[in-house]
């Protein structure tokens, strides 16, 4: 079956530590479709297809397949949903880019044998002049009695929100306004940017503009007022 894929932008980005070879990456989809439908096939089985697109190569991994989930407000009736999930796995220069939907939970797997790209570092992906419209924050402290999650909302926050303390609070979710575009990153890793589903390879170039920001770009000053993951 031919390649029609039309995604979001909505994905992790992990540092390929030392090498993926081919057990690894058959762990790492044997854990992720762990729930297809028992017996049925892969509506799209693709491993390992080395492409290009500009001079740019890359290896792409797909797997879509059916699921079920339980049906849960009828108490007497075993219901199931059937639907269709996918894992989406890009390996680029040495980065491995994450993008899935409603398969089997592996992130376990993913963490132990991959670098998970974090918070302050995601946060090179934001020009000087964002705007930051939602930041969520967790305070350093173990007291019963001390707020522990802070949530602020404003047009943008740099020069509205009071930053004193702010190296006892570390970020969790941020969004920000970047000229037409909506960006957001969170403590998971994720990076996600409003727009229209785009093919592929679409996809793959703006992957590769976001490793170059990793590469070369300086974290965002504004958020490095705050403490970090260590």
């Amino acid at each position: 079956m031919s390649c029609d894929l039309a995604l979001t932008k909505n994905m992790q980005f992990y540092k390929i530590k030392s090498s993926l070879d081919d057990n690894l990456l058959s762990e790492v989809l044997d854990q992720a479709v762990s729930n297809k439908e028992l017996g049925a096939d892969f509506i799209l089985d693709i491993y390992r297809d080395i492409r290009s697109i500009n001079n740019l190569e890359y290896k792409v991994t797909i797997k879509v397949f059916p699921t079920e989930r339980r049906v849960y407000f009828l108490k007497d009736i075993d219901l199931k949903d059937r639907i269709f999930a996918y894992v989406v796995l890009i390996e680029l220069k040495n980065y491995l880019i994450v993008m899935s939907k409603s398969c089997a939970n592996f992130s376990q797997i993913l963490n132990k044998n991959f670098d998970l790209v974090l918070t302050q570092e995601l946060s090179k992906l934001f020009g000087k002049n964002v705007e930051f419209q939602k930041l969520s924050l967790r305070n350093m402290t173990i007291s019963d009695k001390a707020i522990r999650n802070r949530s602020y909302e404003a047009v943008n926050l740099k020069g509205t929100l009071s930053t004193h303390a702010a190296g006892r609070s570390i970020p969790s979710h941020i969004k920000v306004r970047d000229g037409s575009h909506l960006k957001s990153i969170s403590s998971t890793g994720r990076v996600v940017e409003s727009s229209s589903r785009q093919s592929l390879e679409e996809m793959v170039t703006w992957m590769h503009e976001q490793i170059k920001l990793l590469e070369t770009a300086s974290s965002n000053e504004f958020l490095n007022l705050f403490a970090r993951k260590v």
